[in-house]
């Protein structure tokens, strides 16, 4: 594994910071371990609100039934279509290894990407999917260990979903400079990398303005108490804090809505894979209703059956995709 990831201005000691991976199937959030790992977490922020991160995309992922462990990766590299991949040198000197620091590299957790040498984290980062406790520094046989430097908060489905990508064949394009392990998701003529669209250090309580019910997400559930509160105007619902609830606080909890991992993801409802949403997908979704099984083609939210969330997800998709 090389180099490290996302970072700013220094942030107080004692504040964790907040990242936003904003990927093409749905949003990452990150609390960032800023009083175990200062040198880690700054480097992480001026990587990200440099704007480094944009546009590039997850360029390796393993599985844990295939090599022990299981990650998604990213932080440096880009993809031009007709040219291949590349990536812009980073502006920082490599930091040193904060692996010390007694985090343990558990499901959930993200840590910097290096090679051999313990101090050469750049800006590469990885999100372990599954419990890798063997790249903590008390189990490392050399005694150095990965720096874990934060937690997902939510957004591990997005997560698991491209880690059960499948890798795409570099004989499919021979500009990957070896790189094999680079997950993609299949269209018809051709296939998506899974691309950073945007990183950002999430402001005070970016994700709680429309989080009503204080679960940590905005969903369903904030919405129908919303609506409830909507005519008296109970002051729980006053998201912008204007004295009552009224539309603008519905289009702040619906702004917030799409921001999470829920909401805001790739076309999934695409089942066969023709580059748009239709009634072919609807009719493939039926097919599959109420069957159980991990690889079920109308099983959109991942969820080992196919029901009523898999078509409220796929009406979803239509009306984005549809032409």
């Amino acid at each position: 594994m090389a180099a490290s990831i996302f970072s700013a201005q220094f942030t107080c000691l004692g504040e964790n910071p907040k990242v936003v991976i904003d990927t093409i199937f749905g949003n990452i959030f990150i609390e960032l371990y800023i009083n175990e790992a200062p040198i880690t977490v700054d480097n992480i922020l001026h990587y990200v609100n440099t704007g480094y991160y944009d546009g590039t995309f997850i360029h390796r992922t393993t599985k844990y039934q295939d090599k022990g462990f299981g990650i998604i990766q990213g932080g440096l590299w880009r993809y031009i279509p007709g040219w291949g991949v590349g990536y812009y040198p980073t502006d920082r000197e490599s930091i040193i290894n904060e692996s010390y620091n007694g985090l343990s590299n558990a499901r959930g957790t993200i840590a910097m990407a290096r090679t051999s040498d313990p101090n050469s984290a750049d800006s590469q980062f990885f999100i372990n999917q599954t419990d890798n406790l063997f790249f903590d520094k008390a189990q490392d046989p050399e005694g150095i260990g990965y720096c874990v430097f934060g937690e997902v908060l939510y957004g591990m489905d997005v997560v698991d979903f491209i880690n059960f990508l499948e890798h795409l064949d570099p004989n499919d394009d021979p500009n990957f400079w070896g790189l094999n392990e680079v997950p993609h998701y299949p269209v018809s003529g051709g296939w998506y990398l899974v691309e950073i669209q945007q990183a950002f250090q999430a402001p005070e309580g970016f994700w709680l303005r429309g989080d009503i019910n204080y679960d940590g997400i905005v969903d369903y559930l904030d919405i129908a108490i919303y609506s409830d509160n909507w005519l008296s105007h109970y002051r729980h619902s006053n998201i912008d804090e204007q004295g009552l609830t009224d539309l603008l606080d519905f289009a702040i909890l619906a702004h917030n809505y799409r921001r999470t991992s829920i909401w805001n993801r790739f076309a999934r409802g695409d089942i066969d894979n023709n580059g748009k949403v239709d009634f072919r997908d609807y009719c493939l979704l039926i097919n599959n209703w109420a069957k159980t099984g991990i690889d079920l083609r109308g099983d959109l939210n991942l969820d080992q059956k196919v029901d009523y969330f898999d078509l409220a997800r796929f009406a979803e998709d239509w009306q984005k995709t549809k032409t």
